[in-house]
């Protein structure tokens, strides 16, 4: 955040409950003021970089769950990597893909 990054991903945070107040105050106030690691500075942070947390059996609580929006994925089915896509599926996706992604 110091780097002042577009975004922070958070990438398989996996069984743990989402705590940190820092986290909060940086996403709420402007600016925010944090200490510098192996300092006794305090820096601003005037970030609204877009945060994203994934993970399994992930929580998030505290002040933080009113400060996220949560969207949970379900393939239903044990091993989605091993679906097989219908038959030209892929080919269509790589010829329209600019289409999708304009409408992105």
């Amino acid at each position: 955040m110091i780097e002042a990054q577009p975004a922070l991903f958070l990438d398989n945070v996996n069984g743990i409950a989402l705590r940190s107040d820092t986290l909060a105050s940086l996403l709420t106030e402007r600016p925010a003021r944090v200490r510098l690691l192996g300092q006794t500075r305090m820096v601003p942070l005037n970030s609204a970089a877009f945060v994203v947390v994934t993970g399994n059996g992930l929580t998030v609580t505290e002040d933080l769950a009113r400060r996220f929006i949560s969207c949970e994925l379900d393939a239903r089915c044990e091993d989605p990597e091993l679906r097989s896509c219908p038959s030209g599926f892929l080919d269509q996706l790589e010829q329209r893909r600019g289409e999708f992604l304009a409408a992105l």
